[in-house]
Formats: structure tokens, C-alpha cells, sequence
């Protein structure tokens, strides 16, 4: 087995031959160090970027239509979700750009961060916001 490994190497023996393979090897190695860098900085910038978007877009999920305008009075029992809604909603503002996002009539687009209430991540398992996969809750 570890013969026939060592016999896959053969073809790289004509890199040492052949003048052009030699100086496109020699020149990729030669360019690792400086993408390296690139990449580093790549990663620095993205991971600036994951933190601005995190703080921004933290909470954003929580958003959902309420059948109640006030969340209900025990902190224990969770606030009910409309059923034929399972969109995320946009709070109306005196720009109606769409009606993408508003709720049907008799629900209130509410969160429960705004209540200092934690949020029931149950919510989110179904199909339209992937499983509870996707977020803006943590960098990862």
C-alpha cells in the first residue's frame, strides 16, 4: 500500500525536466507568503465586518405578527404568534414602501426585547426562516 502511494509521486519527477513546470511551481510557492497576508487581512476584515452586522442586525428575528398588542402579564407563558404569518414583520413607518412584511389585520408587529423578555427560539423552526440555521444572533 505504501508503495503504491509513493508511485503516485512519479508524474511530479517532471517538474525537475521540464523548465516551464519548474518556474509556474517555483513561482506559486514563491507567492504563498504574500497571499498568506492577503488572507489574513481578508479574515480581519471580515470578522469586523460579523461584529458591525451582529450589533446591527442583533434581535432582528424577533420581529413576528402578535395576536396580543402587550405581551401576556406571566413571563413563563409565551407570547402567541399569528399562524397564517410566519414572516418576519417591519414596524410601519411614514415611508410604505411595499406591504411586504405588515401584519394582517388584528396582529401587532412586536418583540420581545422590547418587553425585557426573552425570545422563544421555538419560533423560528419552520421552513420559511430555515430552521432556525440562519441568523444575525451570533458571528458563526
Amino acid at each position: 500500500m505504501g508503495l503504491r502511494t509513493i508511485r503516485l509521486l512519479r508524474p511530479l519527477r517532471s517538474i525537475n525536466k521540464i523548465k516551464g513546470i519548474r518556474i509556474i511551481v517555483k513561482s506559486f510557492i514563491y507567492s504563498i507568503p504574500p497571499l498568506a497576508n492577503v488572507a489574513l487581512f481578508l479574515m480581519f476584515i471580515v470578522s469586523v465586518l460579523a461584529t458591525f452586522g451582529l450589533h446591527l442586525f442583533s434581535g432582528f428575528y424577533e420581529y413576528r405578527c402578535r395576536v396580543t398588542d402587550l405581551p401576556p402579564a406571566n413571563p413563563l407563558e409565551s407570547w402567541k404568534v399569528a399562524d397564517d404569518f410566519e414572516y418576519l414583520c417591519s414596524i410601519p413607518t411614514h415611508h410604505d414602501y411595499s406591504k411586504i412584511g405588515y401584519c394582517p389585520n388584528d396582529t401587532f408587529c412586536r418583540a420581545p426585547k422590547d418587553y425585557n423578555r426573552t425570545f422563544n427560539r421555538s419560533e423560528l423552526e419552520v421552513e420559511g426562516f430555515n430552521y432556525d440555521i440562519t441568523g444575525f444572533d451570533n458571528a458563526v
